[in-house]
C-alpha cells in the first residue's frame, strides 16, 4: 500500500527554508539582546565612551558573539599592554600611582578645583564582569527569543 500526499515535497522544501530563515534570525535576535545587554551593563563605565565605542557584536551560522575590541583601549601595566576593560571584568587591588614623567598628578576634584598630588594609593577598581552577566541574562532570554522567531514566522 502506498500513500502519497499531494504538494508533501513542496512542503518539505518550504519547512527546510523556514527552518533556516527561523535559524538565521535567532542568532541575529540573540546578537542584538546580548549587544543590548552589554551596553546597559557597561554604561557606568563609559565617562570617555571608549568602552562603548570597542563593544562589537556578530552572528553566524548557529553563534552569537560580543567582546570588547582592543581599539584604544590598550593600557601600560607592569611592562605590559592590556585592555583597559580587563581592570573592570577582573578588577584591581589597592595600589600606589604616581607621575611618571611630572612632577604631580593633576584632576579635577569633585568640587571643580584642580587637585594634585606627587603620588598616594587608591582603592582599585571593584570586579564587575558585566560580560558574563550579560551572557546570563541573554540565555534566560532564549526561550523568550524563541517564541518570538516562531511567532514571527508563522509556526505559532
Amino acid at each position: 500500500m502506498k500513500i502519497e500526499i499531494d504538494g508533501a515535497s513542496e512542503l518539505a522544501k518550504t519547512l527546510n527554508t523556514l527552518e533556516d530563515v527561523i535559524v538565521d534570525s535567532f542568532w541575529e535576535d540573540v546578537e542584538v539582546n546580548l549587544f543590548k545587554n552589554i551596553e546597559r551593563m557597561s554604561k557606568k563605565y563609559n565617562d570617555t565612551g571608549t568602552l562603548s565605542r570597542n563593544i562589537y557584536s556578530d552572528s553566524g551560522d548557529g553563534y552569537a558573539e560580543v567582546g570588547i575590541r582592543d581599539d584604544g583601549m590598550m593600557v601600560n601595566w607592569n611592562g605590559a599592554k592590556v585592555n583597559y576593560a580587563s581592570f573592570i571584568l577582573h578588577g584591581t587591588r589597592a595600589h600606589m600611582i604616581k607621575p611618571k614623567d611630572k612632577k604631580a598628578l593633576r584632576w579635577v576634584s569633585g568640587s571643580g578645583r584642580f587637585a594634585f598630588s606627587k603620588g598616594h594609593m587608591v582603592s582599585g577598581i571593584k570586579k564587575d564582569n558585566f560580560l558574563e552577566k550579560s551572557a546570563l541574562k541573554t540565555f534566560d532570554n532564549l526561550q523568550k527569543i524563541l517564541d518570538r522567531q516562531l511567532k514571527k514566522s508563522g509556526v505559532y
